[in-house]
């Protein structure tokens, strides 16, 4: 099919007329998306860019093929349609969940990332000093090994000596740790309850005659009690915040006088210091969560003195004493 084309130099009204016709096309345009981005909140500047340059390069299209007499209909006609059809338009669909779960879990989320990543960012060396060489008892310094922070001993390499033990990396550390933390709440009856009830038989069969450490001690251990029902009613929701913190204020601060006054009872016994540091183990552990998916080191600062690195294995000692062994879980 022949093409067309009005011959301008002939007739200079074509080109008067063709331009006349593009600005109103394009003016249309412009005013089209203006109305669009206002009623269906768009994005006011890239609607009109768009529209602008569609709408333009459809009138010269159009103008150049068919001839002036169809370019302002034409043009104008795809522009409502490029403008009504591609904007985002709220409420005509149903939704998975409702908007304000979704909004809600959303916050959740960005509040955990920003908690987790103030937490990383305050302890950027936090496990210096804690790491400990099972092989020569050497300190574990850190270096980064590729793009991930990795713990060597600081005596390998020291003249030409070499340890038994491998680098840790902190990805390996932290998951061990979890998976300790986890069994450890999970047993933590059998692990420090038992031994701080041993520890206690044996005090009570050697003081026998300080009628007052016994009342002491059984004061500390109604109030630990009632201190675990708070925690639990809490963590149930049955009290609110304000009460909690009351309640609980109340108990830790009788528990404090009461073990000043023990601690000088007992002169300051080496077995009275292990007995003290059990109790605050579980007093700890009844407050902290049951189980964790990811590490913490606040969690890991509280409960741990130090860590031993083996071969294959690491040696989590607590606070309290008591030392828990647990396999290094390679990344």
């Amino acid at each position: 099919m022949p093409r067309i084309t009005p011959e301008i130099t002939e007739n200079p009204l074509i080109l008067v007329n063709g331009i006349v016709l593009l600005a109103l096309t394009v003016l249309t345009a412009v005013f089209i998306s203006l109305y669009a981005s206002k009623v269906y909140k768009g994005n006011k500047k890239k609607a009109v860019l768009f529209f602008t340059v569609i709408a333009a390069l459809t009138a010269l299209s159009l103008f150049y093929f068919f001839g002036c007499a169809a370019t302002t209909v034409k043009g104008i006609i795809f522009c409502l349609l490029l403008a009504f059809s591609s904007y985002y338009v709220e409420k005509t669909h149903e939704a998975i969940i409702d908007k304000v779960t979704f909004d809600t879990v959303r916050q959740m989320l960005e509040n955990n990332m920003r908690i987790y990543e103030n937490k990383q960012g305050k302890n950027p060396n936090g496990f210096s000093g804690k790491l400990v060489c099972g092989d020569c008892g050497w300190v574990y310094k850190k270096r980064i090994v590729g793009s991930e922070p990795t713990w060597i001993c600081s005596k390998n390499g020291v003249a030409g000596q070499r340890c038994k033990t491998h680098p840790l990396s902190e990805g390996a550390l932290k998951k061990s740790f979890v998976f300790m933390y986890n069994r450890l709440q999970q047993h933590r009856e059998l692990i420090i309850k038992d031994a701080y009830q041993k520890l206690l038989e044996l005090r009570k069969a050697f003081f026998n005659s300080s009628s007052a450490v016994l009342d002491i001690d059984t004061e500390l251990a109604e109030l630990a009690e009632q201190n675990a029902m708070y925690v639990r009613f809490h963590s149930q929701k049955i009290i609110d915040e304000i009460t909690f913190i009351e309640q609980t204020g109340e108990i830790k601060q009788r528990i404090n006088e009461l073990r000043s006054r023990r601690i000088k009872l007992m002169n300051n016994n080496e077995e009275e210091r292990c007995i003290e540091l059990l109790r605050e183990a579980m007093q700890e552990l009844e407050e902290l969560p049951q189980a964790i998916l990811l590490f913490d080191f606040n969690i890991f600062d509280k409960l741990v003195n130090k860590v031993a690195v083996m071969p294959d294995s690491l040696v989590f000692e607590l606070r309290c004493g008591i030392k828990l062994g647990e396999e290094i879980i390679w990344n």
